[in-house]
């Protein structure tokens, strides 16, 4: 026979304290199963980080002129809910929905109006999700949106100057991203008409135009832009720049006057004259510039 300590006996109160700890053991929930997520919602993120990703290819013109129709064509892989993406138009630094655009085949094509206004237009295509595929947001390179303006090219007096070349570097001129392009004008030529007149002119028929007009000097007048050729021939000595770069400059100031600005002076000395001073009489301190500063541009976007 084996001998041991005899049980002790159990209080009522005893008992009583052991059946109650038992109950809150075992309903508190352990400090691992709080902090878990549900078994439900780890699911759902375990299959959003496999879902696959549309695949969508983009493809539109990068500059329109404003109130233009413009197209967007573009494939959508795999098919999208309902057969549908939306387009959206960033304005006033919020993404904005244009319309609902069809995908057929895996393909879509769609033509909307640009913006009336010059500026930069921003357009993206939003997908939405579909069991097993993540939404895709993808954007189109951005559309520059241009007031196309039209020229004739006229001569006035004896022009010894070749005119083609005249011409040729005049377009060059209208062209370059640097000048009146960086603010959304693009100019083209035409034979006859147009928006406005550029005109190579003879040094002494210059006041013909205007009283205002000197021999001396290019100018502006109504829809008459006016290079005196001498000045387009041999630049003027207080420029200090390159011909090239005043033939640059004296076109870009008198289509400026066109476009509605006025005259502007050097802010300080050292800095880059602006394209509207008079540099052809004097850089009053500034470095020579043939192109349209920041501000200039931002006048007349």
């Amino acid at each position: 026979m084996t001998h041991g300590t005899p049980p002790r006996l159990q209080t009522p109160l005893a008992c009583l304290l052991a059946l109650l700890t038992g109950l809150v053991v075992a309903t508190t929930p352990t400090s691992a199963a709080a902090g878990a997520p549900a078994a439900p919602a780890r699911r759902e993120a375990a299959a959003v980080a496999r879902a696959a990703t549309y695949q969508v290819t983009l493809s539109a013109a990068r500059a329109g002129r404003t109130g233009s129709s413009w197209r967007l064509r573009g494939t959508v892989s795999p098919a999208p809910p309902h057969g549908v993406v939306r387009l959206e138009r960033r304005r006033a630094g919020n993404w904005r929905a244009v319309r609902d655009v069809a995908v057929r085949d895996g393909a879509l094509d769609v033509r909307v109006r640009l913006p009336a206004t010059r500026g930069t237009a921003r357009y993206r295509v939003v997908v939405a999700a579909r069991p097993g595929v993540r939404a895709t947001t993808a954007r189109v390179a951005p559309v520059d949106v241009y007031t196309l303006h039209t020229y004739a090219v006229r001569t006035r007096g004896h022009v010894t100057y070749p005119v083609e070349r005249f011409t040729t570097t005049a377009a060059a001129i209208y062209a370059d991203q640097r000048g009146w392009r960086a603010a959304h004008h693009r100019f083209r030529r035409v034979a006859d008409g147009g928006d406005l007149t550029l005109v190579l002119a003879q040094a002494r028929t210059m006041p013909s135009f205007s009283a205002s007009c000197s021999v001396r000097y290019s100018c502006r007048v109504g829809r008459y832009v006016v290079v005196n050729q001498s000045r387009w021939r041999g630049g003027s000595t207080p420029f200090t720049g390159s011909l090239a770069d005043y033939r640059r400059m004296v076109l870009l100031h008198e289509t400026g006057h066109w476009l509605g600005l006025h005259h502007a002076t050097c802010p300080r000395a050292g800095a880059r004259a602006p394209v509207m001073q008079q540099q052809s009489k004097s850089l009053q301190g500034c470095r020579p510039n043939p192109w349209p500063l920041d501000r200039e541009l931002r006048s007349v976007a």
